[in-house]
């Protein structure tokens, strides 16, 4: 068997480098404001299945029910002590008005991951994890976790 290589229209692949997180704010009209560059993405969306297999066969059949939001992961390139009404427009990381206190309030909050290429992922979420890391390295990282409530929308 041979392989085939295929190319979509969009071409083969985008890197995740320019993949930026933000936040809503609480109030009416709702505005993002950026939170920070994501890198090393994961999102675990997933679907429930009910098993369907009956006595006329021998293999196991399941149908999808349900759509899981599941879990948004990445590592945002923190800034401690940045507050939430930063000065350049962009929504902060400290503990008392910035990201870190959306996550100790366990607030629901909308976000937008705008992908390098334009295309736009909306979803509502908590802070489940925020550990951060320091290697001497490389930036300062918070390894942030969002739990994805309800539907996702991408555009």
């Amino acid at each position: 068997m041979s392989l085939i290589n295929i190319t979509l229209s969009g071409g083969a692949g985008i890197p995740a480098v320019g993949s930026v997180l933000f936040i809503a704010n609480q109030g009416s009209p709702q505005t993002f404001r950026p939170i920070g560059n994501a890198g090393n993405q994961k999102w675990d969306m997933k679907v429930k299945t009910a098993d369907t297999t009956n006595q006329g066969t021998r293999w196991t059949q399941s149908i999808p029910t349900l759509f899981e939001g599941g879990t948004f992961t990445c590592d945002l390139h923190y800034i401690p002590g940045s507050t939430g009404a930063d000065s350049s427009g962009a929504f902060g990381h400290d503990f008392t008005t910035g990201l870190g206190s959306v996550f100790v309030n366990g607030i629901i909050s909308e976000f937008k991951l705008v992908y390098p290429n334009g295309v736009i992922a909306y979803f509502s979420g908590f802070i489940m994890d925020f550990p951060q890391d320091m290697n001497i390295d490389k930036d300062i990282l918070a390894n942030l976790k969002i739990q994805v409530t309800g539907q996702p929308i991408l555009v």
